[in-house]
């Protein structure tokens, strides 16, 4: 199989594609139903549109349970781009954390299919309990523990980083501004908080090294749902945005996240463990203005995500802006309470 990761020409092609199939007439209902030797168990979603995926678990005639990711399509669109990424990554992700001392697993691809206007990514059913049904502590350590073997696999694979895509600082500032009209034009009322937001990430990305950045690999879709914990093996799933990004990144998200979760000051006691440095701390509050209007951009505004990044933005300003740039939150009691 062809290395397919999702550059930033593949992306920018796959936002076109995207945008002129949403014209297009496309049945999407015949990617829900069972698969040549496998029968459908449960579909998580289905495909409605150009930039959804049918994902459902299959079991074989001899019980073998596998995840099938499915996609109809009729040009190789954003969803097609971050499918193949998917399966690419999690090939790479495999290699590169044979035997590591941290019990961090990858589900393993098992297979990918494509004919026509249809693709299938199979991979490996991992067994495990969402993150978000365990103790705020034990998230906590989880999340650094992944962290941390990010970036162990980051330098692991510096003298190949030119294989990876990578999302540099000029890509940040110059999407910014089209998220931000995507995401003002939803809330209008709030006009003067998004100029407010574009004013503290040009403030505070500029201030960074933005010309010579550290890129680790982030996963960039760290969720509670997307991390599978069973005994003493954490499962981190879904890497299709998973990409060479710069440090810092999956700690925005990670904020983002878990912030209701965690509460404030649980969420800027574990920012102040992660951010030791003046530059990291600048660098994490310009890319978590950036993903977080990313996601009021790109989500509907009844989706659960738009709602969570609604209620971060008011945190950020409110919290975790001011505890980052030193100023007075009315004596933040910066002990854990989990």
């Amino acid at each position: 199989m062809q290395t397919h990761f999702l550059t930033i020409q593949k992306l920018i092609k796959g936002k076109i594609f995207d945008f002129i199939e949403r014209f297009s007439d496309v049945s999407y209902s015949r990617g829900y139903g069972n698969v040549k030797n496998y029968s459908l168990i449960e579909l998580y979603k289905k495909q409605i549109n150009s930039h959804s995926i049918t994902t459902g678990i299959y079991k074989s005639k001899v019980g073998r349970k596998i995840i099938i990711k499915k996609l109809i399509f009729k040009y190789k669109n954003l969803a097609y781009e971050h499918l193949l990424n998917e399966a690419h990554m999690l090939q790479e992700l495999n290699k590169l954390s044979v035997g590591n001392s941290f019990q961090i697993k990858f589900p393993k691809v098992l297979a990918v299919n494509e004919i026509k206007d249809e693709i299938m990514v199979m991979r490996e059913f991992v067994h495990g309990e969402p993150l978000k049904f365990f103790s705020n502590k034990f998230k906590v350590e989880t999340l650094k523990k992944i962290l941390c073997f990010f970036t162990i696999l980051s330098d692991s694979i510096k003298k190949n980083h030119n294989l990876f895509s990578k999302r540099k600082p000029i890509h940040i500032l110059l999407s910014f501004p089209f998220y931000l009209i995507y995401a003002a034009k939803k809330d209008r009322s709030n006009i003067f908080t998004y100029l407010k937001l574009a004013y503290l990430f040009y403030k505070s990305y500029l201030l960074t090294n933005i010309f010579s950045p550290k890129y680790i690999l982030a996963h960039r879709d760290l969720h509670p749902g997307n991390i599978l914990c069973d005994r003493n093996t954490i499962f981190v799933i879904d890497p299709d945005m998973c990409v060479l990004a710069e440090e810092g990144t999956d700690i925005a998200i990670i904020s983002q996240f878990f912030t209701k979760d965690f509460g404030i000051d649980n969420t800027i006691k574990l920012l102040y463990e992660l951010l030791g440095t003046y530059e990291q701390k600048k660098k994490f509050l310009a890319l978590t203005i950036f993903y977080t209007i990313q996601t009021l951009a790109l989500e509907e505004k009844n989706n659960s995500f738009y709602k969570m990044s609604e209620d971060y933005l008011n945190s950020l300003l409110k919290d975790i802006i001011p505890a980052m740039t030193g100023e007075n939150r009315g004596g933040l009691d910066l002990s854990y309470r989990i």
